[in-house]
């Protein structure tokens, strides 16, 4: 299949990496900055019979190559610009998380899709790691039980005095919740199989420099008494582990979570009563392949299960569904509504 890629940062060259991997054609790359910028990205990345573009309306349309599906690693703040342009001129989409900036933009990107019959997936490539697929089936047999509580976070040490960087722009539609939070998010819709929250609250706080959120605390209630509590920061360190729980035992997801290689499973045939009865469940440790190790940090499943829907005639990865995607966008929204944070670029 022949891709091109939007951008040229750290992302596109780890994911470039997973498609190389999987034997696939990248035949464009453009930049919006240059065309030398993306003949740079080509030559330091080695790859072949791929032309560079200084304009993404010039290599969409251009006669001197055949482009299949666009791979999108342009910030936040243009996925939705992007991934329109791409869907007019016919192409299927892959677009990195987040999406994009909110649900508005998401229901317009859905329906382009739907209406020129394209395939459009949000890369939320941790759903496709074999670890994944294991705890999805180990809540589907209810080898947990009635799933009940969530716990996650994820955070790290960021530079805020970097204020040129995307993460800290509020014109890049920058800060902890699209950039980090969502992968909080799609973990605790996972292990509800995609339920809509009944309720959400939710407390974030900002950076004076900037003014985007540099951390951001969700407790989320799904049906039948679940609830997820949720933290997300980009100004310190945060154990970067999820727990889901349930009347039977509990899937404990090792640091960090979005590419574990530990997981360990703690089930009971009895409920548990009284804390003298904790220690006598041990927990199963399950040992999964580094991702560190792999092409692009584990992409390449992705990239396997987008080319395999597309060859099946597949518009909706039934693993990365839209529908979820939106669900997703609408609970970020929210949060951003209940702490009044608006991007200066929505306002116009």
């Amino acid at each position: 299949m022949n891709w091109a890629i939007l951008g040229t940062g750290v992302v596109a060259k780890q994911f470039s990496q997973a498609l190389l991997a999987c034997d696939q054609l990248i035949v464009a790359v453009g930049s919006q900055t240059s065309e030398q910028k993306a003949n740079d990205f080509i030559i330091s990345n080695h790859f072949v019979n791929c032309i560079p573009f200084g304009n993404y309306e010039e290599m969409l349309s251009s006669p001197k190559v055949r482009i299949d599906i666009v791979y999108i690693a342009t910030p936040h703040s243009v996925h939705y610009e992007h991934v329109m342009l791409c869907l007019k001129h016919k192409k299927h989409v892959l677009c990195e998380k987040a999406f994009c900036v909110n649900a508005k933009q998401a229901r317009e990107m859905i329906q382009c899709a739907k209406d020129n019959k394209l395939f459009l997936m949000e890369g939320m490539w941790t759903r496709f790691f074999p670890n994944m697929f294991q705890i999805r089936q180990w809540i589907s047999e209810g080898k947990i039980g009635q799933v009940c509580a969530m716990q996650g976070n994820m955070g790290f040490f960021g530079d805020l005095s970097q204020t040129e960087h995307r993460l800290l722009r509020h014109e890049c539609a920058g800060g902890s919740l699209l950039d980090l939070g969502v992968y909080l998010l799609y973990m605790a819709s996972m292990a509800v199989q995609g339920q809509k929250p009944v309720s959400i609250l939710s407390k974030m706080t900002f950076l004076e420099s900037t003014r985007v959120d540099e951390q951001c605390s969700m407790i989320i209630e799904y049906p039948n008494n679940t609830i997820a509590t949720l933290h997300c920061c980009i100004k310190t360190k945060l154990s970067r582990h999820f727990q889901i729980s349930g009347t039977k035992g509990y899937i404990r997801i090792a640091d960090p979570f979005h590419r574990p290689q530990e997981v360990y499973l703690c089930t009971t045939k009895e409920p548990l009563v009284g804390q003298a009865r904790m220690g006598e469940n041990p927990e199963e440790k399950f040992t999964f392949e580094s991702v560190n190790t792999l092409p692009g940090l584990g992409m390449h499943y992705q990239v396997q299960h987008v080319v395999q829907c597309i060859k099946d005639g597949l518009l909706d990865s039934p693993i990365v569904p839209l529908n979820e995607t939106l669900q997703i966008m609408e609970v970020m929204d929210e949060i951003r509504r209940q702490n009044h944070f608006v991007y200066d670029f929505e306002k116009k």
